[in-house]
C-alpha cells in the first residue's frame, strides 16, 4: 500500500492517492477537489523514491522511506535526498498514512528508538501514576525535573494539579528518543469543584513529556 502511494505521487495520479489517504486529511472534500487542489497547489515534486523496512506494533505501522524530491513552485529549485519513518494507522482493517495534524498520536519508528530505556520510563510514569491516583503531591513533584523547580515552585505544581481528581489512567504507548521520553496516556478525571462533581468523568488524552537525568527518568514541567 505505501509503495502504491509514492507510486501515484511519482507519477502525479492524484485520484490514486486519494484513494489512498486517510478520511481525515481528506475531511469532506470530494475526489475532483482534491485532485485539482493537488494539481494547483502540491508543493513537492517526487523525482524517485524507494520503500525499505515496514514495522508494525498493533494498528500502528512505520514504513522507511527514501525519495528525492524539489519544491514544484521553483523550477531550479534544488533536488534534496530525504530519509524518514513514515508512520501508518490501522483503521478498520485498512492501513493509512497518518494526517500531518495527527502524528503526535504516534510514536516514532522503532528503529530509532530505544526499548530498554522505554522500559525504564515505562516504570517510573506508573510509580507518578501511583502517585498522581493517590493525591500525593509532594510525592509526584520529587519526580518532577529539579531543573523546572526554580520555575514551577511545589504550591504551583500543587495548585494546578488539585483541580481534579484522577480516577484511572491507561498508557497507549513509551516512546524514547536519547534522553527525551514520552508517554501518551489517557487519564479519566473528574472536577474536585463542588458545584461541578455532579459531572460525569472525562477522558483526556496527552503526552506527557519526560527527561533522563543522572539515569533516571523526571517528568519535564518545561515543555
Amino acid at each position: 500500500r505505501a509503495r502504491t502511494l509514492w507510486e501515484a505521487k511519482l507519477k502525479e495520479d492524484w485520484k490514486t492517492v486519494y484513494s489512498l489517504e486517510d478520511p481525515r486529511t481528506i475531511g469532506e472534500a470530494g475526489e475532483a477537489e482534491f485532485v485539482a487542489w493537488c494539481q494547483e497547489h502540491e508543493p513537492f515534486r517526487v523525482h524517485s523514491y524507494s520503500v525499505g523496512d515496514v514495522l508494525i506494533e498493533g494498528d500502528m505501522g512505520w514504513v522507511e522511506v527514501d525519495c528525492r524530491t524539489s519544491v514544484r513552485k521553483f523550477a531550479e529549485a534544488p533536488i534534496r535526498d530525504v530519509h524518514r519513518w513514515e508512520k501508518w494507522s490501522r483503521i478498520g482493517g485498512v492501513w493509512y498514512p497518518v494526517p500531518r495534524k495527527e502524528l503526535d498520536s504516534s510514536p516514532a519508528s522503532p528503529a530509532m528508538r530505544d526499548v530498554v530505556l522505554e522500559a525504564r520510563l515505562r516504570e517510573r510514569f506508573e510509580s507518578a501514576c501511583e502517585a498522581r491516583m493517590a493525591r500525593d503531591w509532594p510525592r509526584l513533584y520529587e519526580m518532577s525535573d529539579p531543573d523546572d523547580h526554580y520555575v514551577v515552585s511545589e504550591p504551583m505544581f500543587v495548585d494546578a494539579l488539585e483541580i481534579v481528581e484522577y480516577v484511572s489512567y491507561e498508557i497507549v504507548w513509551v516512546e524514547v528518543l536519547g534522553e527525551q521520553g514520552r508517554v501518551r496516556v489517557a487519564y479519566t478525571h473528574k472536577a474536585t469543584d463542588p458545584s461541578l462533581t455532579k459531572m460525569p468523568p472525562k477522558i483526556n488524552i496527552v503526552n506527557e513529556e519526560w527527561v533522563l537525568r543522572d539515569n533516571e527518568w523526571y517528568l519535564d514541567l518545561a515543555r
